[in-house]
């Protein structure tokens, strides 16, 4: 068999997708693409090429970050790909520390245009998917006006000219060849001293005047600042979603094998070639693992689902609670699918092994770009503690606290003992026991508690010690980090009972019950920062309830995986098919 060059992938991969969205953007169509429609998208595995950024992170910044006449410019242009863009803010020297980018673009009275200038090697942007096929660019620059910083602004860049080349002062680079996500061209860029017009800068919120002022528009200042990266949290929010996504699908496969699929006699002391064997679904280890991923499936889709509600609705109060939720959920959601994967793979035996199954191809596609993409998982995850570190002390001052952590408030009372006091009354052992999803709520709520808590008096007792911050950060970081985790389950977990309670089905909605219900029990039975809030009843009690729901649930299993309605040629398994 002949190997296939990189670059020939990627020219399938923009002639597929150009095919798949042709009714969007030939001429005279009624559609148009929206930023956050990933359906497509997932649809033909190009997620993450220049053609779905451009559709994704370009034309979201441009919708939310520029001024009416610059999306009479540039917006229908950008939806009919009359020009393609990409997302140009993370760099060699800076990831997730937006406020610490080098890039420069300093406004020239003289000719009223921007200097654009990647002044050092760190300075140059790094990992931009798209970048080395793309036109233009939105890109993320620290401001500088008659001398003085004034923080991190987004400006619209041309970077090729009319036959394709790097325009003058614009160097584009590719990053080679990356884990299991061969179509993806991701590259760098430097630009020396590369000019534009005063006008590309987005201005919805704020602009740079000829005389080189700057004026505010609306809420401007520091609450505009906050609002550009709006953009990285919706693309959090979407890749929640789509963990859920890529998880049903390994889930589909896994479930539709295990369903046809036998191993051992029925009854071993008369084995025979014509003997009955046993569908491996019906082997307790195999079905838990099954109903563990498809758990996890539904849960994330409904937390994707109330983040982008979250958004949707947000005002500039709420934007610090949704960085910090969509930290968490970003780096735990494509985590545990990257897990959720693999264990489908192996529920598939030795097929799962062969390419021609889907499941491993899948999780080489997942597991490189998408645990890597929009900040690292452990740094996110470090961002989210930051904000429970703010909360838990706001709460021990009695100060307001923002929703997902109003379970703090009862630290205000110095005597309060959140793990011997903070456990509900009605979370028992035997509520536990029968799937009471309020009672699991309950206990998500006093995990997060306790975790939060641990982790704020840890932080105290080494401030009083080091009497530095970042010594202590850094010495308490893997408390910081399990308080975040459990946070995000504990958001995830509710998001789920939100979203069930709007199924009118009955039926359909005791399913779905059952299933979150096994989510939260898997989770507990899991053990994570769940030492010594669990009695040795609990943990019976858990037993007991996840063997009762994994036999109500044996029959529904391969209902509920085709309610995902995932096409057979999404799955491209040749071990599940319908």
């Amino acid at each position: 068999m002949r190997n296939v060059d990189r670059f020939e992938v990627m020219e399938e991969h923009y002639k597929h997708f150009t095919e798949i969205h042709e009714e969007f953007v030939k001429p005279g169509s009624k559609f148009k693409l929206q930023p956050n429609d990933f359906k497509f998208m997932f649809e033909c595995r190009v997620l993450n090429g220049a053609l779905s950024t451009h559709h994704s992170l370009f034309i979201s910044t441009l919708r939310s970050q520029s001024s009416d006449e610059q999306l009479g410019w540039w917006l229908d242009k950008a939806l009919r790909q009359e020009f393609i863009g990409c997302y140009a803010q993370t760099e060699i020297g800076i990831g997730s520390n937006v406020r610490g980018l080098q890039t420069t673009a300093t406004f020239d009275e003289a000719t009223d245009s921007f200097i654009l200038d990647t002044p050092t090697l760190t300075a140059t942007k790094f990992w931009n998917t798209g970048l080395p096929s793309c036109t233009h660019c939105v890109l993320y620059a620290q401001l500088i006006l008659k001398g003085k910083p004034m923080g991190i602004h987004v400006f619209f860049l041309q970077i090729r000219g009319a036959d394709l080349e790097p325009l003058p002062g614009i160097e584009i680079l590719d990053v080679g060849t990356k884990m299991g996500d061969g179509q993806a061209d991701i590259g760098a860029l430097r630009l020396h001293n590369v000019r534009i017009p005063r006008v590309h800068m987005l201005a919805k919120r704020q602009y740079v005047t000829k005389t080189g002022e700057y004026v505010k528009v609306g809420s401007g200042g520091k609450s505009s600042a906050k609002l550009a990266y709006l953009t990285m949290l919706q693309t959090r929010a979407g890749m929640v979603s789509g963990s859920g996504a890529v998880l049903s699908e390994a889930a589909t496969i896994a479930i539709r094998y295990s369903a046809v699929r036998k191993q051992g006699f029925v009854e071993p002391s008369k084995a025979q070639f014509t003997s009955d064997q046993n569908k491996i679904i019906d082997y307790p280890v195999q079905r838990h693992r099954l109903l563990k991923a498809l758990s996890q499936a539904i849960v994330m889709k409904a937390s994707g689902i109330r983040m982008q509600s979250l958004m949707m609705e947000a005002n500039m109060e709420d934007l610090t609670e949704l960085h910090a939720t969509s930290s968490i959920l970003k780096a735990h959601c494509t985590t545990l699918a990257s897990h959720g994967i693999e264990q489908m793979r192996k529920c598939c035996g030795g097929l799962g092994y062969l390419s021609s199954a889907g499941v491993s191809e899948l999780f080489c596609w997942w597991v490189g770009p998408f645990e890597t993409a929009e900040g690292d998982p452990t740094v996110l995850t470090l961002q989210t503690a930051r904000f429970l570190i703010k909360s838990y002390q706001a709460a021990k001052k009695g100060e307001p606290l923002p929703s997902m952590t109003s379970i703090l408030s009862r630290l205000k009372d110095p005597a309060f003992n959140p793990l011997k006091q903070g456990r509900p009354a009605r979370a028992t052992a035997e509520a536990i026991g029968q799937c009471n999803l309020q009672a699991l709520m309950d206990m998500m709520e006093y995990r997060s508690l306790v975790c939060t808590s641990l982790a704020g008096s840890r932080m105290e007792e080494s401030l009083k010690r080091t009497k530095n911050f970042d010594a202590s950060w850094n010495e308490n970081m893997r408390w910081l980090h399990a308080a975040a985790t459990v946070h995000g389950i504990y958001f995830m977990f509710r998001a789920a009972l939100d979203f069930i309670a709007t199924a009118e089905d009955q039926a359909c909605r005791q399913t779905l019950e059952r299933l979150v219900a096994y989510f939260a029990l898997s989770e507990m039975e899991d053990g994570y920062q769940w030492t010594g809030l669990l009695t040795y009843e609990d943990s019976r009690a858990i037993e007991t309830a996840l063997a009762g729901l994994a036999g109500k649930l044996r029959n529904d299993m391969v209902a509920m995986v085709d309610a995902f309605d995932i096409a057979d040629e999404t799955l491209n398994s040749g071990t599940s098919g319908r």
